[in-house]
């Protein structure tokens, strides 16, 4: 048994190694394209290059190629065209009761599966161009449902939940972002610990918190108990 989940964790890990390849491919050629476009259009020349400087590149590069990975993850990007399933949408799940009887785990995860992106958004458009946190939060919120109304048509249920859950974890990196520029400013370090520890904490109180309702891992856990209880007791009386 060991011999198997051993395999099945090393195909995981050649899996992951494989999808990041090609996210990282599609991201540089994504990045490619893009700039070829502004430089056509003459939004970007040279000298706006050397103002912008090599870490602002970077990070856009970063957050192209970070954008092909949730997309890859949430399964809009797939690198076979032929596991693509229309199917006729179904957004009635949207209607549903927030978090009631959802996996903590996941609603962990959502989170901090948007939180990377929440993070590089402040750094190219937060502080230089003083993008509010309030349009800001917009732009998590957006990309979320488009994956959501997207994966409606392929056979998955819209969430209500991971709507709410990616787009709180942007929120959280985004504002952990501003603390972290913040520790490089003599005047403002002091915000920037504080920032990053409040919105640490408030994050993990808010799950701690939201566990008790969301109790969809506890209810698996009692299920499978029950059924591996039923399977041993059938076993002792044949």
């Amino acid at each position: 048994m060991w011999e198997v989940s051993m395999g099945s964790y090393i195909s995981y890990i050649i899996d992951g190694i494989w999808e990041a390849k090609q996210c990282i491919l599609l991201g540089i050629i994504l990045w490619l394209l893009w700039n070829l476009i502004l430089f056509s259009l003459k939004k970007r020349s040279g000298e706006k290059l050397k103002k912008y400087g090599f870490k602002y590149l970077f990070c856009e590069l970063l957050l192209v190629i970070y954008l092909c990975t949730i997309l890859t993850i949430t399964g809009v990007i797939r690198t076979d065209i032929s596991t693509y399933v229309y199917s006729v949408p179904n957004m009635t799940s949207l209607l549903n009761i927030p978090f009631k009887g959802a996996s903590i785990k996941m609603v962990t995860l959502n989170c901090l599966l948007f939180a990377p992106y929440g993070f590089l958004i402040f750094i190219l458009y937060g502080y230089k161009k003083k993008l509010s946190w309030e349009k800001a939060i917009l732009i998590g919120f957006f990309t979320s449902l488009f994956i959501e109304i997207f994966q409606a048509f392929t056979g998955r249920l819209p969430e209500v939940d991971d709507l709410i859950a990616n787009t709180a974890g942007f929120l959280v990196g985004y504002l952990t972002a501003q603390g972290f520029l913040e520790l490089f400013d003599k005047k403002a370090y002091k915000y920037g610990i504080i920032r990053i520890l409040s919105t640490v904490i408030l994050f993990c109180i808010s799950i701690f918190a939201l566990s008790f309702w969301a109790n969809g891992d506890a209810l698996q856990a009692e299920e499978e108990a029950y059924v591996k209880m039923m399977e041993q007791y059938g076993m002792e009386h044949r």
